[in-house]
C-alpha cells in the first residue's frame, strides 16, 4: 500500500464533496499527525504481541543513555567548523555539544582532511571541553588537507569508561523517560562484613533506610564486593544486608576486610512526566528525585531537577527509522515497513482528525467500521 493509495482509502472514508478539502501538503501533515497518534495508542496497548508487531520496526524500547548536566543530545550535532594547531583538532559545533572529560566521540563525513587515524569512524577521547559550550578538542596525527567548512557531524557521544552512550542519535518522537537520580545518605559506616550476605553496620539508629529499596555503595577497600548497586534487607535498626535481587534469593558474599571510607547513596528510578509552563510559576509542582519531570527544546532532553544529578535515563522511543506517509508517492510500498492493518488504523485515526478540523462531523461518514471490514 503505498501513499497515493492510502488518500484514495481516506477519501473514500469521507463525504465526498469534502475529498478535495486538503491539498496534499496539508494531507501529508495530518496523516503524520494521525501516524503518531496511533504509534502512541498501540505502545499503551504494548500487552498484546499485535500491537507491538505494528509498530516493532520504528520503536526503541529500554534503550538507556548516561547524562552530562541532566541533558542528553537527541540528534547527531552538526560541526560548523575544525581548527587545527598542529595535531589538536579544535572542534566547533553549531549547538552546545555537552560533553565532559572521560567522554569520547565519533565523527563522521569530515570532509578536507586526512588524519593516520581516520577523522570519521574512529572514537577519539576529549582532550579537551572548557574552551566553550559548542568548542572542544581531540588529538590525532595529522597527514593533509584542509577542512571543508559546515561539513562533518557528531554521531557517538559515549562515556569511555562504560560505552553507554551520552546522544541517541535515531531519536524522533518520546513515548516513555524513566530517570535515575542518587542522593548521598548522610550515614557513618561502621563495618561492612565479610560475610555472606553482607552486612552493613551503620553508626547510628536513626537512618531511614528500608527493607527492597535499592541503594549504591562505592569506597570500599579490601571487600571490593560490597561495592555496586544492591537491594537492601534491614536486620536491625542499625544494620542491613546486600542482595542482587529484590526477592532476595541471590545473596552477596565478602571478599575482605573492611577498609576504606563507604559512601551510601539511595537510588531514585522514576518515571518522568513533562514540565508544562505554567508549572515553572508554581512552587507546588517543582521536580523532586521521587518525582521527576522532563523538558524539551533545542534537540535535547533536560531531566529536572537540576540540582541533583540525573545519572542515568531509560528511553522509549519512535526512532528515525519511521515512515511517514506522503501521498504524492506511488512507489514505496508502507507494509514493508507497517503491517497493513496498522496502517488501515492509522486512515482510521485521520478520518477522525479530519472530523475534528472541517467541525463537521454528520456531514460524511467516519468509515473506521468499513475500513476493519475490508481488512
Amino acid at each position: 500500500m503505498t501513499g497515493a493509495e492510502i488518500l484514495i482509502e481516506f477519501n473514500r472514508s469521507i463525504f465526498k464533496s469534502y475529498s478535495n478539502f486538503y491539498n496534499n501538503v496539508k494531507m501529508n501533515m495530518l496523516l503524520k499527525r494521525a501516524l503518531i497518534s496511533s504509534v502512541e495508542e498501540q505502545y499503551r496497548s504494548l500487552i498484546e504481541q499485535k500491537n507491538f508487531d505494528n509498530i516493532s520496526a520504528i520503536i526503541k524500547l529500554n534503550k538507556v543513555f548516561e547524562l552530562n548536566n541532566n541533558r542528553i543530545n537527541t540528534a547527531p550535532i552538526d560541526i560548523v567548523n575544525i581548527i587545527r594547531i598542529g595535531n589538536i583538532f579544535v572542534i566547533i559545533t553549531s549547538t552546545p555539544h555537552n560533553m565532559q572529560m572521560g567522554d569520547g566521540v565519533i565523527l563522521q563525513n569530515v570532509q578536507g582532511l586526512t588524519t593516520t587515524t581516520p577523522i570519521n569512524g574512529t572514537l577519539y577521547a576529549l582532550t579537551n571541553f572548557t574552551l566553550g559550550p559548542n568548542v572542544f578538542s581531540i588529538t590525532t596525527t595529522y597527514n593533509a588537507g584542509a577542512y571543508v567548512a559546515n561539513t562533518g557531524q557528531i554521531i557517538s557521544h559515549q562515556s569511555l569508561a562504560t560505552q553507554v552512550e551520552k546522544i541517541a542519535v535515531d531519536y524522533n518522537h518520546l513515548l516513555a523517560v524513566k530517570a535515575k537520580f542518587e542522593q548521598i545518605l548522610p550515614y557513618g559506616v561502621s563495618n561492612i562484613t565479610n560475610t555472606q550476605p553482607i552486612s552493613i553496620v551503620l553508626d547510628t539508629i536513626n537512618n531511614n533506610i528500608v527493607s527492597k529499596e535499592t541503594i549504591n555503595v562505592s569506597g570500599v577497600l579490601s571487600n571490593t564486593n560490597a561495592n555496586g548497586n544492591f537491594y537492601v534487607k534491614k536486620t536491625n535498626r542499625k544494620t542491613f544486608t546486600l542482595y542482587v535481587d529484590k526477592d532476595f534469593a541471590t545473596a552477596t558474599s565478602g571478599n575482605g576486610d573492611y577498609q576504606g571510607l563507604a559512601v551510601i547513596k539511595r537510588m531514585f528510578y522514576n518515571f518522568a512526566v513533562p514540565l508544562i509552563s505554567i508549572e515553572k510559576i508554581s512552587n507546588y509542582d517543582d521536580a523532586s528525585q521521587q518525582i521527576p519531570l522532563f523538558e524539551r527544546g533545542d534537540k535535547q532532553i533536560k531531566i529536572l531537577p537540576d540540582d541533583f544529578v540525573c545519572s542515568e535515563i531509560t528511553l522509549d522511543y519512535i526512532s528515525n527509522a519511521v515512515i511517514y506517509i506522503d501521498v504524492n508517492n506511488s512507489v514505496i510500498d508502507l507494509t514493508d515497513t507497517y503491517p497493513q492493518e496498522f496502517l488501515y488504523l492509522v486512515i482510521s485515526k485521520a478520518v477522525q482528525l479530519f472530523a475534528g478540523e472541517v467541525n463537521s462531523p454528520n456531514r460524511y461518514k467516519v468509515a473506521s467500521a468499513e475500513i476493519q471490514n475490508e481488512q
